[in-house]
């Protein structure tokens, strides 16, 4: 899991971390993320509001 604020995050980072699975985007801008390469590596993003959502979901998968 990456702790972003969006903008800071780069092609460069994504390359660099190949386990990468899930970013946490702690401000409500988005734009300027690298969304083709989050993309092709299928990479679950979602803003700090929906964390308690996605949590539940990871509970969820891990008790079934």
């Amino acid at each position: 899991m990456l702790l972003t604020y969006g903008e800071d995050l780069t092609d460069e980072t994504i390359e660099k971390a190949p386990n990468l699975k899930w970013v946490m985007v702690m401000s409500a801008g988005m734009e300027l993320m690298p969304f083709k390469a989050i993309e092709k590596r299928g990479i679950l993003v979602v803003h700090a509001w929906d964390a308690f959502t996605v949590r539940k979901e990871i509970e969820t998968a891990y008790q079934e």
